[in-house]
């Protein structure tokens, strides 16, 4: 295996930045995908919520 990697701009990336740049992306999908769960949490809450609300309405009249 080479010691370095060369990129599509013919500039030498050598092999401890290349699996930074890896990781880096591997940390941007991660994040995105735990941003995306949180959203998801908030959603289910507010449903939950307005479920409860409506129920509660029903069950008065």
């Amino acid at each position: 295996m080479p010691t370095y990697f060369i990129n599509h701009k013919g500039t030498e990336i050598s092999e401890p930045q290349k699996f930074n740049f890896i990781f880096s992306h591997e940390y941007i999908f991660i994040f995105i995908f735990i941003i995306f769960l949180v959203n998801l949490n908030g959603y289910y809450k507010i449903s939950k919520e307005r479920c409860r609300l409506i129920f509660e309405s029903l069950k008065l009249k």
